[in-house]
C-alpha cells in the first residue's frame, strides 16, 4: 500500500476513536435526565480574578446581597469596579459559583445549565484545570461565574 494512504487511513481512524472516546466521555459526564427540563440563564460576568478566594456558591434574591457580593467579587482587583449590574429581583435571580483561589492561570469554572426539577434546581458546574505540560501564567487566580436566572424560589442543589 501506499504511504500516503496508509497515513489517510491511520489519521481517520485516530478521528473516529477519539470522536467515540468524546462521544462516550460527554455522556458519562451529562448523563440525560428524564423529566426534567433547563432553565434560561444570562452571564452577567465571568473572571479570573477577584476578591472572594474560597470554593463557595451563591443564590442572591435581593439588592443589598447583590450589593455585598459585587463589592467583594471587585475588592481584590487594583482597578475601579464596574459599575452594579441592575437587577429585578422581583423576577430574577443571581446564581455564583467561585472556584476558589488557585496558583497559576488556566482555571475556569461554567454554570453549564440549570435544570429545573419538580421539587429543586440543579446547577452543573464544570471546572477546568490546566493539564501539567501546559503553559500558563504564574499569577494566583480566583476563577468564577455569575448567571441571572428566573426568580429561584425552590431548593438550589450544585452539582
Amino acid at each position: 500500500m501506499n504511504k500516503k494512504i496508509i497515513f489517510i487511513l491511520a489519521t481517520l481512524g485516530l478521528v473516529v476513536i477519539g470522536g467515540t472516546m468524546l462521544v462516550v466521555r460527554g455522556n458519562y459526564f451529562s448523563p440525560p435526565l428524564s423529566g426534567s427540563d433547563s432553565i434560561n440563564m444570562e452571564t452577567i460576568e465571568r473572571g479570573t480574578h477577584s476578591g472572594i478566594t474560597e470554593k463557595i456558591n451563591y443564590v442572591i434574591k435581593n439588592e443589598d446581597n447583590w450589593s455585598k457580593l459585587w463589592v467583594n467579587i471587585h475588592s481584590g482587583v487594583l482597578i475601579e469596579p464596574p459599575p452594579l449590574p441592575q437587577i429585578d429581583f422581583r423576577n430574577y435571580s443571581v446564581i455564583a459559583v467561585f472556584m476558589g483561589e488557585k496558583p497559576t492561570g488556566g482555571y475556569r469554572i461554567d454554570i453549564n445549565k440549570i435544570v429545573d426539577q419538580e421539587d429543586k434546581l440543579v446547577v452543573y458546574i464544570k471546572e477546568y484545570t490546566p493539564k501539567p505540560d501546559t503553559m500558563v501564567t504564574q499569577v494566583l487566580t480566583q476563577p468564577y461565574h455569575i448567571v441571572q436566572v428566573e426568580r429561584v424560589i425552590k431548593e438550589v442543589i450544585f452539582n
